[in-house]
């Protein structure tokens, strides 16, 4: 996978390398534990990137001002039961893997599409490895909603 270089130099700078390879043991059985089905883009993610956490800078260029990514689905962000709302409701199988802006969790859905879910609703991060973590690091795109929180009752 190749990277831009901001994105590139924001990973390394916080750990990441292009040969980091860690064990996902423990995130894919957090995972299968709640429900939740661990397809090979999953575990390749956790293979590469999984504990990894850290702030992305602001891009001065940036459509928006990232905020604290956590790549592990054991963060106490991920809310699993909300997941499994809008899965249904997506009409898409995902996969926690993380935590993102501390109110959200980051998902893969079975397309390979990335997925912002929290209290206001889905947004897609990213089609792609590379679309998301541009969206998500670089701030050169802003999550796009999907589908909207439901109205309260």
């Amino acid at each position: 996978m190749k990277f831009g270089l901001s994105v590139e130099t924001i990973l390394k700078a916080n750990g990441w390398t292009e040969n980091r390879s860690v064990d996902p043991t423990p995130w894919i059985q957090t995972i299968n534990e709640n429900g939740f089905e661990v397809t090979p883009d999953v575990e390749a993610f956790l293979k590469c990137f999984g504990g990894l956490q850290f702030t992305p800078p602001i891009n001065p260029e940036g459509k928006y001002r990232p905020e604290e990514l956590s790549f592990s689905p054991t963060d106490p962000v991920c809310e699993f039961e909300r997941v499994s709302y809008w899965e249904k409701k997506l009409n898409e199988v995902l996969c926690p893997v993380g935590a993102v802006f501390r109110r959200a969790t980051l998902c893969i859905g079975e397309s390979g599409a990335y997925y912002l879910i929290s209290d206001v609703g889905v947004y897609l991060a990213g089609e792609t490895l590379l679309d998301s973590m541009n969206c998500l690091i670089a701030a050169s795109t802003k999550p796009t909603e999907v589908l909207p929180a439901p109205e309260s009752e």
